[in-house]
């Protein structure tokens, strides 16, 4: 009975070792598949948060640039408003000088008050770049501050 208690007792050890092996094989398995699926969904989420900030990227740069352009196009018909005053100022004077045959106290007046039209006209403008260049620069500042968000 010695001999068939050690026999019965290392069959018994036997099993437990197989079930062990196997349940270590079967936990192996299923850690694997698991590591294997969560590592793929790791992945596949930072390939989105990838895609996501790319986009978010591109659509602010996007709108900054189309502020700017804005911007751009401001100052330009600005430019192009003062720059045709002055033209037509300088046609008016050009015109009354060609055409009239005052006397030089005449002329010498017509004279002043065209410094003092253009000396408005300057004071204006200045100012009005002023303004603009401030709004530019407010505008600028405004998108910036935009873009960091």
């Amino acid at each position: 009975t010695l001999s068939s208690a050690a026999a019965l007792k290392d069959t018994t050890m036997q099993t437990e070792i197989g079930n062990y092996e196997e349940r270590m094989a079967t936990l192996e398995s299923t850690f694997f598949q698991n590591f294997a699926t969560t590592n793929n969904d790791l992945h596949s989420r930072l390939d989105q948060l990838n895609m996501d900030a790319m986009m978010s990227l591109a659509n602010s740069t996007n709108h900054w640039w189309g502020r700017v352009e804005e911007l751009n196009n401001l100052a330009t018909k600005q430019f192009i408003h003062h720059t045709n005053t002055e033209a037509a100022l300088q046609n008016e004077l050009i015109t009354l000088s060609s055409e009239s045959t005052i006397k030089e106290a005449t002329l010498n007046t017509e004279i002043g008050n065209y410094e003092e039209r253009m000396a408005t006209l300057e004071s204006s403008y200045f100012q009005s770049f002023a303004v603009n260049n401030n709004d530019l620069h407010s505008r600028l500042d405004q998108l910036n501050m935009d873009a960091m968000m």
